[in-house]
């Protein structure tokens, strides 16, 4: 409509403007011929006037007959018709399709979204609104890009609009890859086909006695190709490896006032997950004179409390001192539970202890006996 308008305003502007040059070569008579200029003029305003009005007329004229939906009406029923999903996924069974439109017709009803609409939602919005504002960004960073999904970098390099991206990750956390990356072969393929890869080994976090017990650990995942991080040439204590029959609550606040009369200033125990690090605050806080604290999220946190973390929520935290345990569920060898361990034992810079109840520990028991140290008995 606005290229339309143009159009027309240009050819009501050059028809007028004809039409003064015939009006002053036709009347000798100059009163005569400035009355016929100013009819013209005026009639030419009038008749711009009315382009410029009609034209808005014509567009909500032209919408009414739409029902206005929003972007997330829009989304709802897409994601929560069958016939919809079965026409736009063929790789989905019948199942699959049953199991997605229905879970999303439950989060709906709640007005929830998961993390993995987002990219969706942004995309229609570009496809079917636009942006008031243009989106100039050159250069874009991405850090853990192996939580993002082939999707979600997709809509973002499309929207950007630049092939300026720096993507940083570690398969070795990808703690959520059911939902994000699992080979960055893909990635270069589908998303960035000019890109250069680089990668690097090196770890700067941990000392070297605690990163072979983490290599240990991820050695046990299925990422395929899986480069070892290699430590910094800095050394510390072998990580102590600490049985418990049923009470680990005393041992724990034993370790802990010891790690901080030695100076160390934070300290996080690190827990499979919410629950358990709430059992594990019920027990400790009993024992210890400094303030104990659950992290729900990534608030910000006092290096004079003890900070207790789900193993999820750790990722991207470092602390000087962090005890991993285990209340009732042991880390498994699956490759998500393999990935959450691992991200639990990098995380301290310099000491690390891990709490098991029992002695027998499926994952552990994969771990060369000569890079970590007992305490609480042989768990053989």
């Amino acid at each position: 409509m606005k290229e339309k308008k143009r159009e027309f305003i240009a050819e009501t502007e050059d028809k007028y403007d004809r039409l003064l040059q015939q009006a002053r070569w036709k009347s000798k008579e100059e009163e005569k011929r400035h009355q016929k200029a100013l009819e013209i003029i005026e009639k030419r305003e009038e008749v711009l006037a009315f382009i410029e009005r009609k034209s808005k007329m014509l567009v909500k004229e032209y919408m009414a007959q739409f029902l206005k939906k929003d972007l997330f009406t829009y989304y709802k029923e897409l994601v929560t018709n069958k016939e919809y999903m079965r026409e736009l996924e063929s790789s989905l069974s019948d199942e699959q399709i049953e199991f997605l439109t229905e879970n999303m017709t439950i989060l709906l009803k709640k007005k929830r979204y998961e993390i993995e609409d987002t990219g969706a939602l942004l995309y229609l919005h570009h496809q079917l609104f636009g942006f008031k504002e243009p989106i100039k960004i050159r250069n874009v960073v991405i850090d853990e890009a192996q939580d993002f999904s082939l999707f979600q970098l997709f809509v973002l390099k499309k929207i950007v609009n630049t092939d300026l991206f720096s993507v940083l990750g570690d398969l070795s956390q990808g703690i959520h890859s059911y939902r994000g990356i699992q080979n960055w072969d893909r990635v270069m393929e589908s998303i960035f086909p000019n890109a250069a890869f680089r990668t690097l080994e090196q770890s700067y976090r941990t000392t070297v006695e605690i990163m072979n017990v983490a290599n240990e650990i991820i050695r046990q995942s299925q990422v395929p190709d899986l480069l070892l991080a290699k430590p910094v040439v800095r050394h510390g204590e072998k990580p102590f490896f600490i049985s418990y029959e049923e009470v680990f609550a005393v041992s724990l606040a034993e370790n802990i006032q010891q790690m901080k009369e030695k100076g160390y200033k934070s300290v996080a125990i690190i827990g499979k997950t919410m629950e358990e690090c709430r059992r594990i605050e019920d027990q400790i806080k009993k024992l210890v004179e400094i303030p104990v604290r659950v992290l729900l999220g990534e608030e910000e946190y006092q290096t004079d409390e003890i900070v207790i973390v789900p193993a999820h929520i750790a990722k991207g935290l470092e602390f000087d001192v962090v005890f991993v345990v285990t209340v009732d569920e042991m880390y498994g060898l699956d490759d998500l539970e393999v990935k959450l361990l691992y991200v639990a034992m990098t995380r301290p810079l310099h000491r690390l202890f891990v709490y098991y109840q029992g002695k027998q520990y499926p994952l552990l028991e994969k771990v060369n006996p000569e890079v970590y140290q007992l305490e609480g008995g042989d768990r053989k």
